[in-house]
């Protein structure tokens, strides 16, 4: 996707994807999820998105998924409060089960 807005530093990737909405013209936010995520069926959400490794297919490549997941979404935020263990067990240990 050509024209994806790089995040502003400490900016939610929610807020990245709703830029990209407005610099495409999407009027229809199925469309922009079709367009970013390339499915339809993905559920925008503002604290932990999924599909972060298509997401960073249209960043440069210092975007990876790992520095989306720590510095886009709100999991340093959460991780303090959950166990290890936890997080493994909600599938978060294979990268938090959001690179699909």
């Amino acid at each position: 996707m050509l024209n994806f807005p790089i995040p502003y530093a400490e900016e939610l990737l929610y807020s990245t994807v709703a830029r990209a909405g407005v610099r495409l013209g999407h009027t229809s936010p199925k469309q922009l999820l079709d367009e970013v995520f390339e499915s339809r069926s993905v559920i925008a959400t503002i604290d932990l998105p999924s599909h972060l490794a298509t997401v960073s297919r249209w960043l440069p490549g210092e975007y990876t998924p790992e520095k989306l997941i720590y510095s886009h979404t709100l999991f340093p935020l959460y991780a303090p409060f959950i166990s290890e263990g936890a997080m493994l067990e909600s599938g978060v240990r294979a990268h938090y089960n959001w690179l699909e």
